[in-house]
């Protein structure tokens, strides 16, 4: 039965924590470049003594307050969606505006059982732990922010219900290996 007359299906979202730690790791830089070099047409001329120095440090300002403000629009563009299934049954991540405008592939899986593997951790971080969804295409290392892998897919697979796609949980053989 065709899924096409559907509308999508948010099944993943990012947690508001998780924007608020980006927003605000995010106004660091150009908080910082700011203060050290002023802004041009004010009486701010900024903490650093050289005027190269105010110079370069405004220049790298600009692209950091650019991605301060595409946090927000990202926000607002994707409503916190991480995963969502679309009405042709393909599980996607939905693309920020910068992955569109650099024309980044999407990413996707699409068939009947997805297979959903946990990423070893690579340092702890609070997007930990990770996983990857493989059918016809992949999603990599879609952040669980918390949440156990087979938490994630009982999830999923209870939004997922009745549309015809499931996920699987696969422990990959070597998991239990090295551990004594």
């Amino acid at each position: 039965m065709s899924t096409a007359w559907m509308n999508p299906v948010p099944v993943w979202w990012e947690p508001w924590r998780a924007i608020v730690l980006r927003v605000v790791g995010r106004a660091i830089v150009p908080a910082v470049m700011v203060w050290l070099s002023g802004v041009p047409g004010t009486p701010w001329v900024g903490a650093a003594p050289w005027l190269w120095l105010r110079i370069a440090a405004f220049v790298f300002a600009v692209p950091g307050v650019l991605l301060w403000v595409l946090a927000f629009a990202n926000v607002i563009k994707n409503k916190r969606v991480l995963l969502v299934l679309m009405p042709t049954g393909s599980l996607e991540r939905p693309q920020s505006i910068q992955e569109k405008r650099l024309r980044l592939p999407r990413e996707y899986a699409i068939g009947k059982t997805i297979s959903v593997t946990q990423e070893p951790t690579t340092f702890a971080a609070s997007a930990e732990p990770r996983v990857t969804l493989r059918a016809d295409g992949t999603i990599t290392r879609l952040p669980l922010w918390g949440a156990t892998a087979e938490d994630f897919v009982a999830h999923v697979n209870e939004r997922l219900e009745g549309r015809g796609v499931t996920l699987e949980l696969v422990i990959p053989e070597d998991a239990g290996e090295g551990q004594g």
